[in-house]
Formats: structure tokens, C-alpha cells, sequence
């Protein structure tokens, strides 16, 4: 099958309601327990994808700027920092910024469909992210299904 942008850019809002919803269900004294993700909280996960959201739209506005960098090498170091950064927030402030992050790179792909410029390497990378979501939303409904 052969991706787009805006099949990527509709996958992408797809997975971020769908984890938003599950996370939205989850009752308060659950957002801050261990074990969704290995060691991490929900808030702590929410926080992760926040930070890949951000990446990924300060990537594609590079490129779209027509200044393209090297996309992220060191995962495991970006997903303790990213996760690291936004500690200080709340269950309610992680979402919000996971929102806002999200909102941020639809902005960013949608210029970058404006301007038609060749992608194909972000467009491989993009689909982790949408891969990302659905892990996420995966683990976290299964992880509350296993101790309710």
C-alpha cells in the first residue's frame, strides 16, 4: 500500500483520539501506578507520546523550512528526557500538552503537504508514530483489564 502524507496525517489522528479516550477512562488513582509500559505511569506515557509529537513537528517544520536535520538516533536517551521534562505536570497538564503537541504536528504536516516536498524517510517515520499510538493505547487498556 502506498502512504501519503494525508493518509499518515488521518492515521495519526485516529491513534491519538483512540489513546486519548482509553486514557480519559482511566480513574484517577491509576494515572499515577506503575506498570503500563514496563515501569511507567499512564501520565508518564501520555508525557512520552507528547514528546515524540514535538519531535516530529519540530522535524517536519525543518524540513519544510527546507533545513532538514537528522531525525532522532538515541530513543531510549530521548524517551528518559522527554519524559523527564514534563514530570513536574499533572495527569490534566500531561494531556493538555499531549494535546497540544499533537495539534502542533498536524500543523506541521499540513505545510508540509502544502509545500510537496519529497519526504519519503519522515513519511517511514511518521508511521512509528502512528505504530507508537496504537502500542500505547494497547498497553494501557490491558493493563487495566489485568487489575481493574
Amino acid at each position: 500500500m502506498h502512504q501519503t502524507w494525508t493518509t499518515i496525517q488521518t492515521n495519526l489522528v485516529h491513534a491519538h483520539i483512540l489513546f486519548q479516550q482509553a486514557a480519559s477512562d482511566l480513574p484517577p488513582h491509576r494515572r499515577t501506578q506503575t506498570g503500563v509500559c514496563g515501569h511507567w505511569t499512564p501520565t508518564q506515557v501520555a508525557a512520552h507520546l507528547a514528546g515524540w509529537d514535538r519531535e516530529a513537528a519540530r522535524a517536519v517544520q525543518a524540513l519544510v523550512a527546507g533545513a532538514p536535520e537528522e531525525l532522532v538516533s538515541d530513543i531510549d536517551a530521548f524517551n528518559q528526557a522527554s519524559v523527564a521534562a514534563r514530570a513536574h505536570l499533572s495527569w490534566d497538564d500531561t494531556c493538555l500538552e499531549l494535546r497540544m503537541a499533537h495539534e502542533m504536528l498536524q500543523h506541521a504536516i499540513a505545510a508540509l503537504i502544502l509545500t510537496q516536498r519529497p519526504a519519503q524517510g519522515y513519511l517511514l517515520w511518521m508511521n512509528g508514530r502512528v505504530a507508537d499510538y496504537a502500542l500505547h493505547t494497547t498497553q494501557l487498556h490491558a493493563w487495566v483489564v489485568a487489575d481493574p
